[in-house]
């Protein structure tokens, strides 16, 4: 009887034990440190082991910063290389979010995520994160260096889907994902020649130069960096690829639902310096519509989201105001990567790109009009999708009349609710996405690159 009642304590034991490791063992694997790596300055990090799926592993290093804090008197101010430190930096956690616009009194990152450290604004935001597959390879791996999209306003390295370690351990690449300066922040335009354009795309320069430093330390290959961005990431994508030092790095490029040549993409310096102007006004840093060196700095002394209130358009709403500029250095209008070197292009869109932005335009328009009234509004939208194309009076009507026989009810069927979003929404889609990804296509493949295209259709099931 002894015997069995000490076997019974003995299995009671050995299930609390089994209990425990099975809770901890997960705690503890996260908690494993990855080895100490020193970076070409000589300064040393290190990250954590961390879970991605299916018992395979990544090394995470998250929150290195890549260029000095654009703080104080370096705001509006090109990126410098950080200074080297003299301590072993944890890189464990997510860096805080640039500075972004703000919508409906909130901050625009998907309010879904499950990481609320993330929606710590700060301009002391230029860092990026590493994720480097735990695969045996003789050879150093080859490279994704993710561009986060978002309208050049919004959007963070930390959102859970950009987090790159499921990438890593499916593909066996390191993925590299990072903050970059956005909305006013990151480019707001001054016309004058010492304070640059594109402060945000300069920080994407910087970022991936750091890259080219330091991924050798990760194990990875600095001669095979695939270019991947979404939106406004697979737009700067295209800028990146027209910057020299850049060229000479980058074996491939994967573009989707964007292309530097896309209207929504930059604009002219006129409109900048008019948009920069109109928030210098508004912040009481000029009495006359002069851009000067004294208002600049007094825009550097202003509360960072005070310069967010007052960027965001008319009555509070997201607009485009802030994006790159045309400087013929940074952003041309001849967006073509050199031929001297072959590059292979995907470019992706989905069937419904403008859908979004189809339906914040319809919010608040009645669903329940005659034929004719829907017209009359499919006009209105349309010449506010085209505002720089002037139409010489009398012309629109026939314009309209050929939109109505490509995107129109098939035989000219009657012209309900659903027909005008259905046409609306192809108008918006061709003239914002699919006829510029056309465009840049065509346009690479004279220059002797391999281009691939694909639309995007499925619809996934909810249920």
């Amino acid at each position: 009887m002894e015997d069995a009642a000490t076997t019974k304590k003995l299995i009671t034991i050995m299930e609390k034990v089994l209990t425990c490791l099975l809770i901890c063992l997960p705690i503890l694997l996260c908690q494993k440190r990855t080895p100490i790596v020193q970076l070409d300055d000589g300064s040393k990090v290190q990250g954590a082991v961390g879970n991605a799926q299916d018992g395979k592993f990544v090394s995470e290093y998250l929150g290195i910063p890549y260029a000095q804090p654009p703080v104080g008197d370096r705001r509006f101010e090109v990126p410098l290389p950080t200074e080297p430190w003299h301590h072993i930096l944890n890189a464990t956690s997510m860096p805080k979010s640039c500075y972004q616009m703000l919508e409906n009194g909130k901050n625009v990152i998907d309010m879904t995520n499950s990481r609320p450290d993330i929606y710590e604004l700060s301009e002391d935001c230029l860092y990026l994160n590493i994720w480097v597959p735990q695969t045996l390879s003789s050879h150093p791996l080859p490279v994704t260096f993710y561009v986060h999209g978002g309208s050049f306003v919004k959007g963070s390295s930390a959102q859970n889907v950009h987090n790159g370690k499921f990438l890593a351990a499916e593909m066996d690449t390191i993925v590299v994902t990072f903050n970059y300066r956005l909305a006013v922040f990151g480019f707001f335009y001054t016309g004058i020649h010492e304070y640059p354009a594109n402060m945000g795309i300069r920080d994407q320069i910087e970022a991936f130069r750091w890259v080219v430093k330091n991924i050798r330390a990760f194990g990875g290959d600095p001669e095979k960096i695939t270019l991947v961005g979404n939106s406004a990431g697979a737009a700067s994508v295209g800028f990146l690829s027209t910057i020299p030092d850049i060229q000479s790095k980058v074996s491939r490029m994967i573009m989707y639902s964007g292309v530097p040549n896309a209207p929504w993409a930059s604009h002219d310096r006129y409109k900048a310096l008019s948009a920069s102007m109109r928030l210098v006004k508004q912040v009481n840093c000029t009495r006359d519509m002069i851009m000067s060196t004294m208002a600049i700095n007094c825009l550097k002394t202003i509360d960072p989201s005070v310069l967010v209130k007052y960027s965001t358009g008319e009555g509070g709403s997201l607009s485009w105001t802030w994006k790159p500029v045309v400087d013929e250095h940074i952003v041309k209008l001849d967006q073509v990567i050199s031929n001297n070197r072959s590059i292979d292009i995907l470019i992706g869109t989905t069937s419904n790109e403008a859908g979004s932005f189809v339906g914040r335009m319809l919010s608040e328009k009645p669903n329940r009009l005659p034929s004719d009234a829907l017209k009359f509004i499919l006009r209105q939208e349309i010449k506010k999708l085209f505002p720089d194309v002037h139409v010489p009076a009398g012309y629109f009507d026939e314009i309209f009349q050929t939109v109505m026989h490509l995107y129109g009810p098939p035989n000219n069927g009657e012209f309900n609710y659903t027909y005008f979003v259905s046409a609306l929404n192809n108008i918006a889609s061709d003239y914002l996405f699919n006829c510029p990804a056309d465009r840049f296509a065509k346009h690479h493949v004279k220059h002797g690159h391999t281009v691939y295209k694909y639309v995007f259709d499925h619809m996934v099931s909810t249920k």
